[in-house]
């Protein structure tokens, strides 16, 4: 019921997440989101502004969790991130209360890519994608230099490709970064390239290996009831949960199955070593 929650035009809302108990709500096109009474998904929303902290420019793209021990114990950072790249934590109880509610810094990572979906949280990391590729928090708050990939392990092997990609197709919709349970794996998702083809990155945790995905026409996806949920950019939905295609290969002839392998160079952790 949106006359349950005050005068907000409930049609220019394009993101919504929970934080600490409470219900955020996010405008498109804006640099403002509001937010419900803690334990409530009715009442009077409260509005609360981000442009003056977005020192890069665009409007707030979304808002997201990331859980982590300052030195008193576990808490919920709320992470703002805006459309020109600023990423911005927030801490505290009551956004009304001035005193508590504080940034805990400013970040910048470049341009987040076309839509809201650019920031995963997985295990007390929240990783944000972006111009630079994929930009670990944590490496943000250590000091580290997003434009530099190979202060983050995870993203450094991919970090040339995908870079290659957003700058091709960063102004389409179809991106978004996934942590999936289900399957272990960091899936990111990207729109169709200029040949009508797809090509998805993901990343195995097991085994710390990056993939490519191709010809899976994924614009979106999550993890809902023990599967991969795909979304198509024809607006179907499919669900990923078999491990192999259940086609029986009679006489024990079929289709080959196309592949390939990306190589890297590895120094064994001997740089100096002939």
């Amino acid at each position: 019921d949106a006359s349950a929650i005050g005068t907000i035009d409930v049609t220019n809302i394009n993101f919504v997440m929970v934080h600490k108990l409470s219900i955020w709500l996010i405008e498109k096109d804006a640099n403002k989101a509001w937010y419900l009474p803690i334990r409530s998904a009715q009442g009077a929303a409260k509005e609360f502004f981000f442009a003056s902290k977005f020192k890069s420019g665009g409007e707030l793209v979304g808002l997201y969790n990331w859980t982590i021990d300052g030195g008193l114990g576990r808490d919920d950072h709320l992470v703002a991130i805006s459309r020109g790249g600023d990423v911005i934590p927030w801490t505290g109880e009551d956004p009304a209360d001035s005193v508590t509610w504080m940034t805990t810094g400013t970040f910048y990572v470049g341009p987040v890519p076309k839509g809201n979906k650019v920031a995963s949280e997985y295990g007390g990391e929240l990783f944000v994608l972006s111009k630079f590729g994929v930009t670990p928090m944590s490496g943000l708050v250590a000091g580290a230099v997003p434009e530099d990939p190979y202060f983050n392990k995870l993203g450094q092997k991919i970090a040339r490709l995908l870079r290659a990609d957003l700058d091709d197709y960063g102004n389409e919709y179809g991106w978004s970064i996934r942590f999936v349970a289900d399957i272990g794996s960091l899936l990111i998702t990207a729109p169709p390239r200029s040949d009508g083809t797809f090509r998805q990155y993901i990343y195995n945790i097991s085994t710390s290996g990056w993939g490519l995905w191709r010809e899976v026409p994924a614009n979106t996806a999550d993890s809902y009831d023990g599967a991969l949920i795909i979304g198509t950019s024809d607006g179907d939905v499919l669900r990923m949960d078999q491990t192999r295609d259940n086609i029986t290969i009679a006489g024990g002839f079929g289709d080959a199955i196309s592949w390939f392998l990306l190589t890297s160079f590895s120094h064994l952790d001997s740089p100096g070593h002939f």
